[in-house]
């Protein structure tokens, strides 16, 4: 499309964030100018960006590659004021569509090994990677979060974030649909930190029932207007019922649950070096709901994985 009246600029700053020491400023300043030479300009240009000295034309890697019309002439808005950015930004988020998302958890007992990373735990890293992502949903999406070890236990309800009101404890016996004790009386708004931050990891690893009984979850609460999805955090094998594979898939593929009109997703992550021998059991799963595998068995990967998983769903990082 090439509207008539222009369009705006899509540009590139180099920033340099907070207040660095001399050090770490004169090193960005030497990164700076050495994407001004000649050399990575030019690399700039293979890679699809317009010349430097000539930004109003196409180059012929857009116009080979993108179907950018040659000869194209750029017709430039002048930038939006700030105020206008930003009321364009809120209506984006307020016309995008919401999310209801359903988080699972391996807390089997691999996850309290080392994550040989600076003495933390996998667990730990995943707690704080876990915040990092549901934290890029918004109010008006919706969070419900399952752990699995030997048994699946629901920890947090399928939850609309913008409440604010209070959830009840579990009871007792209770292992489904309920909120982890320590969080019984904390405000809707903040459970979601206050569950992640109670798991603890003890068991074996019935990642295939935890699946099934996700998705079925998210089945059931299913909303046409939604993202309807379920991320799987695990560190390693099915351990319960490790022939119960196929069972999953078929689940999964079934077109009387899973199809156009009534679709939920589920993207898996394979977490930490024990589950290299997972992944090809969790991209299985991904592919037959239609969701993403994503490898983070580089155990220091899994905030920016949770961060990438989350993105698909709309969310910004800015608001974690």
């Amino acid at each position: 499309m090439y509207p008539t009246e222009g369009s705006l600029a899509l540009d590139h700053p180099f920033v340099v964030l907070g207040q660095p020491d001399g050090e770490v400023r004169a090193a960005a300043e030497d990164f700076y100018a050495y994407l001004r030479e000649d050399d990575a300009q030019e690399k700039f240009v293979e890679l699809g960006f317009r010349h430097p000295d000539d930004a109003a034309h196409p180059t012929d890697v857009l116009e080979g590659t993108l179907g950018v019309r040659p000869g194209q002439e750029q017709q430039l808005l002048p930038a939006p004021p700030a105020d206008v950015l930003d009321r364009m930004l809120d209506a984006w988020v307020g016309i995008q569509r919401r999310a209801s998302v359903t988080l699972v958890v391996d807390v089997s007992g691999s996850m309290g090994d080392s994550a040989g990373t600076g003495g933390a735990s996998k667990l730990e890293l995943a707690q704080d990677a876990a915040n990092l992502g549901i934290g890029m949903l918004t109010p008006q999406d919706r969070l419900g979060i399952t752990v699995f070890s030997d048994e699946v236990r629901g920890a947090l309800p399928a939850t609309d974030l913008a409440e604010a009101g209070e959830l009840p404890a579990c009871a007792a016996g209770q292992t489904d649909g309920c909120v982890d004790p320590d969080c019984a009386q904390v405000p809707a708004a903040e459970l979601r930190g206050c569950v992640v931050g109670a798991l603890r990891a003890d068991g074996d690893t019935a990642l295939y029932d935890a699946v099934t009984t996700a998705f079925d979850q998210a089945h059931d609460l299913h909303e046409a207007d939604r993202i309807n999805a379920v991320v799987v955090l695990s560190d390693g094998e099915e351990t319960k019922d490790p022939g119960g594979l196929r069972d999953v898939l078929t689940h999964l593929r079934d077109p009387a649950l899973n199809n156009d009109d009534h679709r939920v997703q589920v993207y898996t992550v394979a977490y930490g070096a024990d589950a290299a021998s997972a992944t090809g059991a969790l991209e299985e799963i991904a592919t037959a709901s239609g969701g993403a595998f994503y490898d983070a068995t580089s155990a220091e990967d899994i905030g920016e994985v949770m961060t990438d998983v989350f993105a698909a769903f709309g969310g910004d990082p800015a608001q974690s």
